[in-house]
């Protein structure tokens, strides 16, 4: 018998998902807070936008959908941007360099892993 080709949501393919569902919560929780100070409005449409991206990503990720890594990649990057903008709005650059350092390395792996696209092009 030939070796059995990995699928599912395991192996390094846990470090996003969990990431994802975390988000899922704190965009919802950051989106709350940001709605009850209107001063920062800004915040709250940036943290609905990428929310929503998170949460039709895991949506798309818990169906095992094919659409769900080309969703998973735009939730990285707009993650990206939105850790970009918040560090222009404090001015503190660094976590928008994490986020930018993170979906590459993740993007690239949601690209070659066989795990993902033996879960997802199935």
């Amino acid at each position: 018998m030939g070796k059995k080709e990995p699928k599912g949501i395991g192996g390094w393919f846990l470090i996003p998902f969990v990431i994802l569902i975390a988000s899922v919560i704190v965009y919802t929780l950051a989106f709350v807070g940001s709605i009850l100070a209107p001063q920062i409005w800004e915040e709250a449409i940036a943290y609905l936008m990428v929310g929503g991206i998170s949460y039709y990503a895991l949506f798309l990720t818990l169906k095992k959908h094919k659409k769900a890594i080309t969703w998973l990649i735009v939730w990285l990057w707009a993650g990206a941007l939105l850790n970009i903008y918040l560090g222009y709005l404090n001015q503190d650059y660094a976590g928008g360099l994490a986020g930018i350092v993170g979906a590459i390395i993740w993007h690239s792996y949601l690209d070659k892993s066989k795990r993902v696209k033996n879960t997802f092009n199935s």
